[in-house]
């Protein structure tokens, strides 16, 4: 049986955590709670017909990289949202702060991922419309 490998990627403050919280729902899938390199999906041993895991922080320059096999769950929301997004426990607002050159290097390796996979295998969801309509979302 071929086991399936997610990772779910995108910028910070996207909704990269969102996503994965939402995958504990599915059966037969093996989700790891943190943020970790692709290279986990591989050394993690599981039983089930599906593992999956979210970005770390330095992710985005190698994901063009990332072979085919694994399927990427990319992440978009409003560059805006993104620039003034902050985690509710972050009272100084510093903690998760995405600066627009962050913004900017995680566009440009999505960009070469879909050209260097030809878009095969990256499944985008755009956060916006995964707040506003799950079902929408749902493809598994």
């Amino acid at each position: 049986v071929f086991m399936s490998r997610f990772y779910i990627a995108g910028c910070g403050r996207s909704g990269t955590t969102l996503m994965l919280r939402l995958f504990k729902n599915f059966e037969g899938c093996t989700v790891i709670f943190k943020e970790a390199p692709v290279s986990l999906l591989f050394e993690t041993e599981v039983n089930t017909l599906h593992v999956v895991t979210k970005r770390n922080a330095g992710a985005y320059k190698v994901l063009p990289e990332t072979i085919e096999v694994v399927k990427i769950i990319y992440m978009v929301r409003s560059p805006y949202d993104v620039l003034t997004s902050y985690h509710s426990k972050d009272t100084k607002r510093e903690s998760f702060y995405i600066d627009p050159e962050r913004w900017v290097s995680e566009f440009e390796s999505y960009k070469k991922l879909v050209e260097n996979r030809s878009g095969k295998g990256v499944h985008v969801v755009k956060y916006e419309e995964l707040i506003n309509d799950l079902n929408f979302v749902i493809w598994i």
